[in-house]
């Protein structure tokens, strides 16, 4: 029974502590998005300063999508949260597996936020709309090594026996 109890209470401490990754992970992104990187792209500028310039220019930094975006992975992490606290039964490592793969997703969902943002800011200023801050690296990376690490989880786990009931 001890030990039915300490992996659910492992279960539920990876499921926060996955839950608190992703929704760092959007943090980290949204201040790329809206601070970081424009600060980056535009040299000695305030961000107040580069924001009106680029609503001078009739270019929108539309903060919306991005943030719905974002938080579209928030959510499906607080959604992954309640469904698996709720099942005391899940095993480790699909709980772990989940979030792995949910940062892994981090990727795409940064550079589809970042896309129309970073296109207003190439055409207010003349510059190319990719990353200037090398921020988003560090962020990339985190989803592939997420990746990686859902994809060895579940291979490890797919080879072992399935356990018969007593």
């Amino acid at each position: 029974m001890a030990r039915t109890s300490n992996s659910a209470r492992a279960v539920r401490a990876i499921a926060v502590c996955g839950c608190l990754a992703v929704a760092l992970y959007a943090t980290l992104a949204a201040l790329q998005i809206f601070v970081v990187n424009p600060r980056a792209a535009v040299l000695g500028a305030s961000i107040d300063d580069i924001y009106a310039t680029m609503a001078r220019a009739g270019e929108s930094f539309d903060a919306v999508f991005p943030l719905a975006i974002l938080a579209t992975g928030v959510a499906l992490a607080l959604l992954l949260l309640v469904l698996i606290t709720r099942n005391p039964g899940t095993p480790l490592w699909i709980a772990a597996a989940s979030y792995l793969a949910l940062l892994a997703f981090g990727a795409p969902a940064l550079f589809i936020a970042s896309f129309v943002p970073g296109m207003s800011l190439a055409d207010t200023y003349g510059i190319s709309g990719g990353d200037h801050s090398g921020w988003s690296s560090a962020l990339y990376l985190l989803s592939a090594c997420s990746f990686i690490a859902c994809a060895i989880l579940t291979l490890v786990a797919a080879r072992r026996p399935i356990p018969q009931p007593a």
